[in-house]
């Protein structure tokens, strides 16, 4: 009776937990990303350059990251993008952070309108980089000295790496 009873209730915590429920739930949500993880994805992009030359090499490398680590793109971007990773946000950092409810400028908000477009489009998966950063100073030194290979993901303004 005691067997049985287990065998009950590791199913019923087996269901509660979505385990075995669907076998493509999670195919399903990455495909289909919350507005906020949209939001915070776009906000990196707007960040890390506001032209948006860079972003379709931002969000491969958003992406590619993401499925290396079992993390959507916006898990990345958080953890990742210094807009959001900011202690202490410099004032454009905290602009960009209050989109799309700060009131922001015309401008900033055409920008965010596109980068919100452009996240949830996705990356294109042209540039098989791992790593971005500033194409001088102390990021290009950084990367240089770390024994990283830079890898042409088109026009960018911004470096971008293969990391071994």
């Amino acid at each position: 009776m005691t067997r049985i009873l287990d065998d009950i209730v590791l199913g019923a915590l087996l269901c509660v937990l979505g385990f075995g429920s669907c076998s493509t739930c999670d195919v399903n949500a990455q495909s289909r990303p919350s507005a906020r993880a949209l939001a915070d994805v776009a906000r990196c992009l707007v960040a890390e350059d506001e032209r948006g030359t860079d972003w379709p090499a931002i969000l491969d490398v958003l992406e590619r990251r993401g499925a290396q680590h079992g993390m959507s793109a916006a898990a990345v971007a958080r953890a990742y993008c210094a807009v959001h990773r900011a202690r202490v946000p410099s004032s454009r950092q905290a602009r960009i952070r209050a989109l799309p409810d700060a009131h922001p400028s015309p401008r900033l908000a055409a920008v965010y309108q596109r980068a919100l477009e452009a996240a949830a489009a996705g990356g294109p998966g042209t540039c098989a980089a791992e790593h971005w950063g500033a194409a001088t100073g102390d990021d290009y030194a950084r990367a240089v000295g770390a024994g990283w290979t830079r890898v042409a993901c088109g026009e960018t303004r911004n470096a971008f790496w293969d990391v071994p």
